[in-house]
């Protein structure tokens, strides 16, 4: 819009050879009449709310939280969060929880997030199998970080189960390390188990378009994007019936919500299984 500039900031973003206080003299520049804040945590919900106190723009933030238990909003963030004009929720879960924090209603609002657009590739599809020799091997995906809170023990301890009656499966786990490494797991075989630390989003777009099911059992999470993409390629998701998951996933239209259970994760992967395509 004419005389509005707004600063898009992210949390991973980085700025080449900028310290503290030039992006601060930046955000409070005459030129900035708006900040749009992406995800409040870290450094960058800090600097848009240092400035906002520092000078007169106004502040949109979408916070992106991730309280993964009661009171897991870090006073830093509260802090951040009050200094916002107007906050953009993912999921009315997110919005419940902003307003418990003590946001005004009617400052806050919820707009989903939106993914790129894509098209199943057959191309990716078929590179991927054969860069990790899968064949036609039936895949359970894992999209995320490599975190308990995650679930990513969840979902190795379903396959684990589905394992036994389902010996052709295959799991993949594929995203940037945490605090679990999956293949000290007394359950992991490399017969049946792939990780994919950090990886790259060739590798992405290929697992998106080889895996057979996604799987995602958080403890709590604002929305799920990793969900969006896989739906984009025509992929089914099974997630828990946790945070916002159970609103984004409606039960066997968009997906399957699950208990938070290696037992439950295990028959949501069964049923995808022996029942494709429905």
């Amino acid at each position: 819009r004419p005389g509005v500039v707004e600063t898009l900031l992210r949390f991973r973003s980085q700025l080449d050879g900028a310290g503290r206080g030039s992006i601060i003299d930046a955000l409070r520049s005459p030129a900035v009449d708006a900040i749009v804040c992406v995800n409040v945590h870290g450094c960058m919900g800090y600097y848009c709310g240092l400035a906002k106190l520092l000078g007169s723009c106004k502040l949109i933030i979408v916070p992106c939280l991730h309280p993964y238990k009661a009171g897991g909003v870090l006073e830093s963030e509260r802090l951040c969060l009050r200094q916002a004009d107007h906050l953009i929720a993912n999921t009315e879960y997110e919005r419940q929880i902003l307003i418990e924090q003590g946001a005004e209603p009617r400052r806050v609002s919820v707009l989903g997030p939106g993914v790129n657009p894509a098209e199943p590739s057959e191309e990716a599809r078929t590179s991927f199998r054969r860069q990790l020799n899968l064949a036609d091997r039936p895949i359970i995906s894992y999209l995320g970080r490599f975190d308990r809170t995650k679930g990513i023990d969840l979902v190795l301890a379903a396959f684990d189960r589905l394992h036994q009656d389902y010996p052709e499966a295959i799991l993949v786990l594929a995203g940037a390390a945490g605090d679990y490494d999956p293949q000290a797991a007394p359950s992991w075989d490399d017969l049946c188990c792939r990780a994919l630390f950090d990886i790259t989003d060739a590798q992405k777009e290929g697992l998106l378009n080889a895996c057979d099911v996604l799987v995602l059992a958080s403890e709590c999470e604002s929305y799920g994007i990793v969900l969006a993409e896989a739906w984009m390629r025509g992929k089914p998701v099974i997630v828990t019936s946790t945070g916002a998951l159970a609103e984004v996933v409606l039960h066997k239209q968009d997906g399957l919500v699950v208990a938070r259970t290696p037992a439950a994760l295990c028959d949501g992967m069964l049923e995808i299984l022996e029942n494709p395509g429905t």
